[in-house]
């Protein structure tokens, strides 16, 4: 054999291994970026190999290479693991997330693949357990081939190479425009998981709520909470869907004060950002400001000895219920209500039937009028009611439209297969990835054309059938509070994190101490944001301790029984051809 041809032979596993070794690590970035680079900790990792020869130089290395090549291949191999998992998370969510947020996230993204791609989701979290040891192999096998390529140089040689992979490192992490270090960021990466992990401890101590324990309640009205999923500012804040978003709250509180009702508003500055309804409602909750999965995680671990508005209003005797329509017991994802509510309804407690509307399938009309007359009947007084709604959630259906009566959504026609059989995968993981962003303010993304009247579409059509079921009078003297839980996705990523809050009470001595606290009167807010979502649990302690009762014997506009409660109106945008504006127990005439 010539020695050309020997030299090839020596030389060409060895090159080959040098320039994956160097670019490897750059590829889960370039695939964000848009270009390759070289990866100064990889030509360090070359340099250390180089001088580990130099300085015991000589002696035959094996197809793997020696113990040096494992040790630093598994630094290589850590290396690659950063790099994949923090583009594949960033690919995700358009957020650089911290690892530690990332990992925590990392079962809800396998809950979300199962549920579309189903048993080949077993195979895919089988190759991500084993990855970061194939990826060992491959770097301790890469290196063990350059070893042998030197292991035979001079102590020169060997020096020379060191030299030329420090500069490479130097280069590559500096000079070239696609180049750039790992580990400051893997560095900053691990002191913002920290952070996160250490936050809420120190949110904890400074908003500790157990003093509100000791605060009687001056009455104790129905509590209804109606969260409106996305429901955000960008109502108002966007041209295009200022003028009809202001028609339609305006008309829905000359409806409801009409018949009695007094109403009241702010603006509210959510925790979260464009998804992720579990926190902003954990924050409500615990009245907590919680932004990351992992304070949400944290915070849920603490759920029975941390202060929260549930366990506060049981105390007081109320008891409670928690309606989420689109939660499902499904493989891998298990009904929960942590905070104990005394009672739930879930989406199989609906006995829903009728065609499916929106990402959340059962319409909101038919859940408020479903619990209304079949649930909150058999509870004592007083009520908290803590309803998420769903209609709203992203994709938006197509101008969803009130029914004469809620009943009559199970004889509607339309669709009954679940949404994701009728979008394409890859859009159905892009919208329910969405859920998991914090805040997407450096990402530009245009709205699809018609997506924003979609949007408001749904959220009028929430507003208005939580209308039409309280337009007539209630058990009890009543306090409702609607709000969003986010700025919706996409169309407010740009915009701060700010939702509505609607009130409305059966007496106006219930919104009195809100009024004080600057909110506004009237269904629609004014002016700049007058609290933070995770303020709500104690503003609405404070808010019932402070509130007049009504004088003994004497009743409000709509405190019940009446004699002759005022008739409804027709329901607020109803369908043509509808007659009747509130809902029936005996179902359709």
């Amino acid at each position: 054999m010539s020695d050309p041809r020997r030299a090839v032979l020596s030389w060409g596993p060895a090159a080959v291994a040098v320039v994956a070794l160097l670019l490897l690590p750059t590829v889960p970035n370039a695939m964000w970026r848009g270009a390759l680079g070289v990866s100064p900790e990889a030509a360090l990792l070359l340099a250390l190999l180089a001088a580990a020869r130099l300085l015991r130089a000589g002696g035959p290395v094996g197809w793997l290479g020696s113990w040096r090549a494992w040790l630093l291949g598994g630094a290589w191999a850590l290396l690659m693991s950063f790099e994949i998992a923090l583009q594949t998370a960033r690919y995700a969510t358009n957020e650089n997330l911290p690892l530690y947020d990332a990992a925590l996230l990392s079962r809800h993204l396998y809950i979300l693949g199962r549920d579309l791609y189903g048993g080949w989701m077993q195979l895919a979290l089988l190759g991500l357990a084993v990855a970061p040891f194939v990826l060992w192999a491959v770097g301790a096998a890469l290196l063990g081939r350059v070893e042998a390529a030197l292991a035979a140089r001079p102590p020169r040689d060997l020096a020379i190479a060191g030299a030329v992979a420090i500069a490479l490192a130097l280069v590559g992490g500096g000079l070239l425009p696609k180049g750039r270090w790992a580990t400051p960021r893997i560095v900053k990466n691990v002191r913002e998981s920290w952070a996160l992990y250490s936050s809420l401890a120190t949110e904890i101590a400074s908003r500790d709520h157990g003093d509100l324990a000791a605060i009687a309640f001056a009455d104790d009205p129905d509590i209804l909470v109606y969260v409106i999923e996305s429901y955000g500012r960008v109502v108002e804040q966007d041209p295009a869907l200022r003028d009809r978003w202001r028609a339609g709250v305006d008309a829905i509180d000359e409806e409801l004060r009409g018949v009695g009702w007094s109403t009241g508003s702010a603006w509210d500055t959510a925790t979260v950002q464009g998804g992720r309804s579990w926190i902003s409602d954990a924050s409500l909750m615990f009245g907590l400001h919680l932004s990351h999965q992992s304070e949400y995680e944290h915070a849920m671990a603490l759920v029975g000895r941390l202060p929260n508005l549930p366990r506060a209003l049981s105390n007081r005797g109320y008891e409670t219920l928690l309606v989420k329509p689109s939660d499902r017991a499904r493989p891998g994802v298990a009904l929960e209500d942590p905070f104990g509510f005394d009672r739930t309804a879930f989406a199989d407690d609906l006995d829903y039937e009728g065609p499916i509307v929106g990402w959340g399938r059962i319409p909101d009309q038919y859940t408020i009028g479903f619990v209304h007359d079949n649930v909150l009947p058999q509870m004592k007084p007083p009520v908290f009611a803590f309803f998420h709604l769903a209609t709203a959630h992203m994709p938006w259906p197509g101008s969803p439209e009130l029914r004469a009566h809620w009943q009559d959504w199970n004889e509607a026609r339309g669709s009954h297969r679940p949404i994701f059989t009728t979008r394409s995968t890859e859009s159905e993981l892009a919208m329910r990835v969405s859920r998991f962003k914090r805040r997407t303010r450096d990402v530009e993304r245009a709205p699809q054309q018609g997506q924003a009247d979609r949007y408001l579409d749904t959220v009028l059509f929430d507003l208005g059938a939580i209308a039409a079921q309280h337009l007539q009078a209630p058990r009890r003297r009543t306090l409702i509070l609607v709000f969003g839980d986010h700025q919706p996705p996409i169309l407010a990523n740009e915009r701060d994190a700010e939702v509505p809050v609607h009130l409305i009470a059966s007496d106006p001595a219930l919104l009195q101490p809100f009024l004080a606290r600057g909110f506004a009167a009237g269904l629609r807010p004014q002016g700049e944001p007058t609290l933070v979502h995770e303020d709500l649990y104690p503003l609405l302690i404070h808010a019932l301790s402070e509130a007049t009762p009504p004088a003994p014997g004497v009743h409000t506009a709509l405190d019940g029984p009446l004699a002759d409660p005022p008739e409804a109106p027709e329901a607020p945008g109803a369908a043509e051809g509808d007659t009747d504006g509130h809902a029936s127990a005996d179902g359709p005439p």
